[in-house]
């Protein structure tokens, strides 16, 4: 008995196996009557969650329909004959959308702002978020404007030079340096025909960035500018700064301007001074804990290191 029914399963894999080749080879081949050898076969095929019925589709007469809610297995263009998956919202990720079933099969409904790119609606994993922020870049650059630059400020000069680290006359003369210098910074207009960001805007995130060491993203919601953005400005505006006033105030003196310094020391009552020593303690908030004690002081409880530069009084470093 049990020699029997192990050749009975071995006859079964070998019809699932011919079944399984020949489906995938889609078979030209169609007899015109029914193998008498169908229903001996659909007794011994297991179909799992189908029944077994015959079919001129395939070269052995018969073929598994799935019952609702099953589907076969497929892998490429081959199809396994049994239906042993369930083809059920339960199993299926639509990613940014919502599974619909339909009895007999499911469709991934995308929400809005996501699309299939595939256009195939059951394949879930090809949903994908495309979603564009809305900044109104405008509104941003008028209201920087008139908060800052325009005829009846709304900020007075005392908190531009705390906000900006600056006055606003050299603020605006760095400005438009840069935006002279370097075309990224001028105002254009998109393929699509949009205002894009203004040369103050891009200017002030970088300047923000640099004086309060804030994240990319930080002056977003003030100035209406993204992160890959502000970080695009704040490297192009660096490399601008030392390109257009390095020559100017970033090279060693000559004999002029050695002459020119020490005349503006002795007329300031410091004869002989070429320039003062500003420093300023950098703090380490990142600082690794086994260098931490070298960069503490008795009055400084968080490390930092101090910077010193020789400048003049009207910042001639």
């Amino acid at each position: 008995m049990g020699s029997f029914t192990m050749r009975l399963t071995l006859i079964s894999f070998y019809l699932l196996l011919c079944s399984f080749f020949i489906d995938s080879l889609k078979a030209s081949f169609i007899p015109s009557n029914p193998d008498p050898l169908t229903d001996i076969a659909c007794a011994v095929v297991n179909c799992g969650q189908g029944t077994c019925k015959a079919s001129n589709a395939t070269l052995l007469g018969f073929d598994c329909e799935c019952n609702p809610g099953w589907k076969k297995i497929q892998i490429g263009p081959l199809t396994f004959p049994s239906c042993l998956v369930p083809n059920s919202c339960s199993l299926t990720w639509c990613g940014d959308g919502t599974c619909v079933a339909n009895g007999t099969a499911y469709i991934c409904n995308c929400n809005e702002g996501s699309a299939n790119l595939e256009k195939n609606e059951t394949t879930s994993w090809f949903h994908s978020r495309y979603s564009t922020i809305q900044r109104d870049r405008v509104k941003g650059h008028e209201r920087l404007y008139n908060d800052y630059f325009a005829e009846n400020l709304v900020y007075s000069s005392i908190q531009f030079r705390r906000r900006f680290r600056m006055r606003r006359p050299l603020f605006l003369r760095i400005q438009s340096a840069i935006e002279a210098h370097d075309p990224y910074f001028i105002l254009k207009r998109n393929a699509a025909g949009t205002l894009g960001l203004s040369s103050l805007q891009k200017v002030t995130a970088a300047m923000r960035m640099l004086a309060y060491g804030v994240a990319a993203d930080a002056v977003d919601n003030y100035v209406r500018i993204g992160e890959s953005t502000s970080i695009e400005s704040l490297r192009r505006f660096v490399r601008a700064v030392v390109e257009v006033f390095g020559e100017e105030y970033l090279k060693s003196p000559n004999n002029n301007d050695i002459s020119r310094l020490l005349a503006q020391g002795e007329a300031r009552g410091f004869p002989g001074m070429l320039g003062s020593i500003d420093c300023m303690h950098w703090k380490g908030k990142n600082c690794l804990v086994a260098w931490k004690c070298q960069y503490e002081r008795g009055s400084h409880h968080d490390p930092s290191i101090i910077l010193k530069t020789v400048a003049s009084y009207d910042l001639w470093i």
